[in-house]
């Protein structure tokens, strides 16, 4: 009896519910138009980018290091959640606890993205760090109270916290990192050295600071939490930077026509949340004893509903990248169809390899021993950044000649 009735659970989880859908298409929608802000910003600087490639490069390893480490964060709060161990509340250890957890992997992450971003891209690497720390500390001031606040609102509520959090956090993220990266630099470039200087040691105190008591609340699995995170942000690194790369190497293009500057971390942005939404539910599945990790034809039935948040989120990246590059660029470079049907072609190639990816990493972790709330989600939108950048510029390049 208990048998059939899990699997009647399971089956309903995975077949989805209208009230899923309807609250994915909504924060599909929403991320996308936090999306638009972040790369209005690029069109609007397009040219700054042109002086300073290494924001365009640096820009998809920091949004994706935000949005992963926040989105591990809602992943463990909903797990606890939905097992018993997190009581809904600010005040709970657990919850507490992992801001050592947050700030350690976005320091020790940051710098690697600096560095190795300053070797293949090149620039001022003195300015790229007092530039990209603080753009870390400011970002974390928001992302960190909102993360824990609304998962755990949103848990008493009696919403699924993966449906209508998961792409709002990368939605933040997208907003708040390019604004800060492009307006910082900005400013630090026409002030005195010495400000610039100062500004950065008053930051780098703060997070020291913060950590020091943060670390009084740490729990028995913190450090675990923090090596199985980091071996995991820093492998997405590398995947984030290879996109970012992508961009920088096609410059030209992207400046040459904004739509695709617009609406490339967009899409990217979009899948990453498709990919991390479904691959949450499977995790909860997996923590209450329902299912497995491993891949079976049962899971085929997500595909689906992928593929209708896809087509709703292409059509709706399309209209509005399309009328953004009209405001930027003045001039009409690319028909409306020709620019929804770039992000169409490239979510219907992309949808079934983010259902791989969500069955073969579920698999790895579970052989591995990793905890797939810890390494799921991070992976996902770092290797999905990666391959949809090649599969978005390819596809515009091919359409577009």
């Amino acid at each position: 009896m208990i048998w059939c009735e899990r699997m009647n659970e399971e089956k309903q989880y995975t077949i989805v519910s209208t009230k899923a859908i309807k609250q994915q298409i909504f924060s599909i929608t929403i991320q996308s138009l936090g999306g638009f802000v972040s790369t209005f910003i690029f069109g609007i600087y397009r040219f700054f980018l042109m002086k300073h490639p290494w924001i365009l490069a640096i820009n998809p390893p920091m949004k994706d290091l935000h949005g992963n480490i926040y989105s591990s964060l809602l992943s463990r709060l909903n797990s606890g959640l939905h097992i018993g161990l997190i009581k809904p509340s600010m005040k709970d250890r657990v919850v507490l606890s992992n801001v050592l957890i947050v700030l350690f992997t976005q320091m020790l992450s940051g710098i690697l993205i600096i560095f190795i971003t300053w070797l293949i891209i090149g620039g001022d690497l003195l300015f790229i760090f007092e530039t990209v720390i603080p753009a870390i500390a400011l970002i974390s001031l928001l992302m960190y109270p909102f993360t824990s606040y609304f998962s755990l609102y949103s848990y008493k509520k009696g919403y699924d916290p993966e449906s209508l959090l998961l792409p709002v956090i990368m939605m933040i993220a997208d907003i708040v990192t390019t604004p800060v990266i492009v307006g910082y630099s900005l400013i630090i470039e026409t002030i005195m050295s010495f400000l610039r200087h100062f500004l950065f040691i008053v930051v780098l105190a703060f997070i020291v600071l913060i950590m020091i008591l943060a670390f009084r609340l740490r729990t028995t699995k913190t450090f675990r939490i923090i090596h199985e995170s980091q071996l995991i942000l820093t492998a997405c690194a590398l995947f984030d930077i290879g996109a970012g790369t992508v961009f920088a190497y096609n410059i030209n293009l992207l400046v040459s026509y904004p739509f695709i500057l617009l609406t490339a971390p967009v899409f990217n942005a979009i899948s990453g949340s498709i990919a991390s939404i479904y691959a949450v539910r499977q995790n909860v599945l997996y923590h209450l004893g329902l299912t497995s990790l491993k891949p079976s034809i049962e899971k085929l039935k997500y595909m689906p509903y992928m593929y209708l948040v896809m087509l709703y989120g292409a059509v709706l990246i399309g209209s509005i990248g399309y009328a953004l590059s009209m405001i930027i660029s003045k001039e009409l470079l690319l028909p409306l169809w020709l620019g929804i049907l770039i992000v169409i072609v490239a979510g219907t190639i992309s949808v079934p390899i983010l259902w791989i990816l969500i069955q073969l990493l579920a698999y790895l972790s579970f052989k591995i021993g990793f905890d797939p709330d810890n390494v799921m989600v991070p992976l996902l939108t770092s290797i999905v950044d990666f391959l949809g950048s090649l599969i978005y510029i390819g596809i515009a390049q091919l359409i577009i000649s």
